[in-house]
């Protein structure tokens, strides 16, 4: 107990203390001075006068000593709730200085952590081990608002959330009971849990497992639900029956918003860096992407003297389809290349669309460089495309340049460039389906056909 709670305690004892001897002083007087009057005026005789004065003194010890053991007994009781609400306090205001802990703890994992899942767990991770909570999950709503399911969980008898799916669509015919409570923003919260019929199969394990409240906290993206945290805890309901209080229950939806802006901060830092990173037509990694990974490959490439190639590809005839058939024709003929590139693509390489019909790839770890041929083969096999109503299919052919490491490059723009020079040797119509490899001798070409100075 601290020095302040000891000061409190004497103090309410040395009250109490008063009030019973005030008490007992005050009685004392008044049965002595009108007892002795009223005998007096009553009895003449003082043989029985003298009796009468013996019993009363014999009285008033019986009678004082039941007011005494009375007295004594009722403070005794005041002083014992006044305790149990002093110990109470103590447990309250201690737990909300868990939950402050928590508050700052997360919002320190927030500043340093850039990934969403690790966010999910740390969030869950420090709420059981610094908010004492038993139980903890974090859930995200799915891209339709349909549905709400657990991502991330710390605690114990974490079985309870097992299959845990929850239907929060409002136009659901099964839509959760805590549905409406989430969708306004407000913590759905039950403070004792065997006395409610069961809402789904989470809360049955949860009950058997000895949970005796819960509240689930949710977390919005402007109007839209994003996610919640729930809490579960075996602590047994105080007096007024409120495990999750008012002051808690702030400071969780403190927590959960937290939490909730965190996630959109990296979702949105994400999707920055992949715009600046991928092509938003196909997906695929860009050309400074590309490049970043081709460095990588030749620092992995000189230590281990394995080789590496760089291809670069064109889609032959996009132009005129695009012209004919429209820009949507075009960009679909692109995505159809794409998706074929990345199902014949071995695991570890790499495949860039550079724009405009033009992609390269990236394959690493070769034993030859003459393995860039094989691949070559594989990837440039013509293809049919399925344009859909009245047109016929598009006969899709691909034509290619390479540069091997380390003869024909030492640097990512280098082999890129070299790869480009060789897929436009004599035109890449020329070698439809064929992989044309760089030689230095393509340079001159290239300079005597654009002239000096170029």
């Amino acid at each position: 107990m601290s020095r302040n709670g000891r000061s409190r305690s004497r103090q309410l004892a040395g009250r109490v203390a008063l009030r019973i001897v005030l008490i007992y002083l005050v009685l004392g007087v008044l049965w002595i001075a009108l007892s002795d009057r009223a005998l007096v005026m009553l009895v003449d005789d003082p043989v029985l006068l003298t009796w009468l004065q013996t019993f009363k003194g014999w009285a008033y010890v019986l009678v004082t000593a039941l007011l005494l053991y009375g007295l004594i007994a009722w403070q005794m009781h005041v002083l014992a709730q006044a305790n149990v609400r002093l110990e109470e306090r103590g447990r309250h205001i201690a737990r909300l200085n868990r939950v402050h802990a928590m508050l700052s703890a997360i919002n320190g994992a927030i500043l340093r952590i850039r990934d969403s899942d690790s966010l999910t767990r740390e969030a869950c991770r420090i709420a059981v081990d610094t908010g004492g909570y038993d139980l903890v999950w974090l859930g995200l709503v799915d891209a339709e608002g349909r549905t709400l399911r657990p991502v991330a969980s710390a605690g114990d008898a974490l079985a309870c959330l097992d299959a845990l799916c929850l239907r929060i669509a409002p136009d659901d015919p099964g839509v959760h009971v805590m549905a409406g409570d989430l969708h306004a923003g407000r913590p759905f919260v039950i403070n004792e849990m065997v006395a409610v019929p069961p809402m789904d199969e989470c809360h049955s394990r949860a009950v058997a497992q000895g949970f005796r409240s819960m509240a689930v906290v949710p977390f919005l993206n402007g109007p839209r639900l994003m996610g919640v945290l729930g809490f579960l805890s075996r602590q047994v309901p105080v007096r007024d029956g409120a495990v999750f209080d008012r002051d808690e229950l702030q400071l969780l939806t403190e927590v959960a918003a937290d939490t909730g802006l965190g996630l959109m901060i990296i979702e949105q830092a994400q999707a920055l860096e992949r715009s600046s990173r991928f092509d938003p037509l196909t997906g695929l990694p860009n050309r400074m992407l590309l490049e970043e990974r081709i460095s990588q490959a030749l620092l992995r490439a000189r230590h281990h003297r394995r080789y590496i190639g760089v291809l670069a590809l064109e889609v032959l005839g996009l132009r005129a389809v695009t012209d004919s058939l429209g820009r949507q024709q075009g960009d679909r003929l692109q995505q159809a290349v794409a998706k074929r590139l990345l199902s014949r693509l071995r695991e570890g390489d790499t495949v860039a669309h550079l724009g405009n019909g033009e992609f390269a790839l990236l394959l690493c770890d070769l034993r030859m460089g003459m393995d860039v041929s094989e691949v070559a083969d594989k990837l440039l096999e013509p293809f049919e495309l399925e344009m859909g109503g009245d047109l016929p299919p598009l006969h899709v052919k691909l034509s290619a340049g390479a540069a091997v490491f380390p003869g024909d490059g030492e640097s990512a723009p280098e082999l890129l460039q070299r790869a480009g020079v060789a897929l436009h040797e004599g035109g890449a119509q020329s070698h439809a389906g064929r992989c044309v490899f760089y030689a230095p001798e393509m340079d001159e070409r290239v300079r005597e056909y654009h002239g000096p100075g170029q």
